[in-house]
């Protein structure tokens, strides 16, 4: 049986799948995490070593998706305490972990670890909200138990956000 959770889950992957392919000097990967919400995106690029041999480098990324099947403005997401502990976990684990937030068939909110931290703080409670909304035609507008973004975030920030985290992780 194809579960809801498949279904958005997939839908955000391919897109973000499709964004690194259209960007030729990456290889990539999504990797299963170790929760159910959780994966690991590897990002290999070959570099040339100083006697122009190629080298390999990788790049880890966590995702950490959760969906609403609500149709219509506001979507919430509930964290519960080992929500919260996996994405730090994660967080620690790899380069950088990235919040996405499918807003049932509307759009799809990326956050970066840091904007995620912003609404929802390091004390965990036993389970924590995050509320998304958003007029027509309009940006998304996220508040927490903990806080709200001081910006709005664009119905295009995913999957770019990611794709340019790691152009510029790269550059460097």
């Amino acid at each position: 049986m194809i579960e809801d959770k498949d279904q958005f889950h997939g839908v955000a992957l391919s897109f973000l799948l499709l964004a690194l392919s259209e960007k030729k000097k990456f290889m990539s990967l999504i990797l299963n995490g170790e929760s159910s919400s959780e994966y690991v995106l590897k990002i290999k690029k070959d570099k040339k070593d100083t006697f122009f041999k190629k080298k390999q480098e990788f790049l880890n990324i966590g995702l950490y998706v959760k969906y609403s099947t609500k149709r219509r403005t506001p979507w919430a997401y509930t964290f519960n305490r080992q929500h919260q502990e996996d994405i730090d976990k994660s967080f620690k684990k790899h380069a950088t972990t990235f919040v996405i937030l499918i807003n049932s068939n509307d759009g799809i909110v990326c956050l970066e670890y840091n904007e995620f931290r912003k609404i929802l703080d390091y004390n965990h409670e036993e389970a924590e909200g995050i509320r998304v909304s958003r007029r027509l035609k309009q940006s998304y507008r996220l508040t927490g138990r903990d806080g709200k973004l001081n910006h709005t975030i664009a119905p295009s920030s995913f999957p770019k956000k990611i794709t340019e985290y790691i152009e510029t992780f790269y550059e460097n």
